[in-house]
């Protein structure tokens, strides 16, 4: 039942992606929780004047997270949705493997993401001040306690409503 569905909404989206003229994607690699590796390839665009995105794929990578071997997942998704002369940029995090994977294997136009620029760019703000470093370290203490511990949140929230406060947790 699931992979005729799968089979229905893969078909549905390739129409779909044969009548635009651009593709826009963003694509990640990240790791499972059970240490498996997997790459997500997402494409953007306008059909019927709306802008659209849909998930192409998520796929494991078993070899080595080389900007060869992303390059190789990412262009077998975007040779099964037949988008290949279509895609006018790609935005991906900062790392060096994707980096290569977009502008040397795939030849593609890579856009580092904006939100992966400004944290690797907070990471080093903080990491330069001793003082930034132990108000962090308090913070990450401070949320993992309310995290762990129900009747503490219950206060907390309780607090909030009583201060008028709009309750964050």
């Amino acid at each position: 039942m699931i992979p005729s569905f799968y089979e229905t909404c893969r078909n549905q989206l390739v129409s779909k992606l044969a009548a635009v003229e651009y593709v826009a994607l963003t694509t990640d690699v990240w790791t499972s929780d059970t240490n498996s590796s997997f790459v997500s390839i997402t494409g953007h665009y306008v059909y019927n004047n709306t802008l659209s995105s849909s998930v192409l794929e998520t796929k494991q990578l078993v070899e080595n997270h080389t900007g060869a071997n992303i390059a190789s997942a990412i262009a077998e998704v975007l040779e099964n949705y037949s988008i290949s002369s279509k895609v006018v940029t790609v935005v991906a995090d900062n790392a060096a493997n994707m980096k290569n994977a977009i502008e040397e294997h795939l030849k593609l136009p890579y856009q580092p993401c904006v939100a992966h620029t400004l944290n690797l760019v907070a990471e080093d703000a903080l990491s330069v001040s001793e003082t930034l470093k132990d108000i962090v370290k308090k913070c990450r203490s401070l949320v993992g306690h309310f995290k762990s511990s129900t009747i503490s949140t219950a206060k907390l929230q309780q607090a909030q409503d009583q201060l008028g406060l709009i309750a964050l947790v």
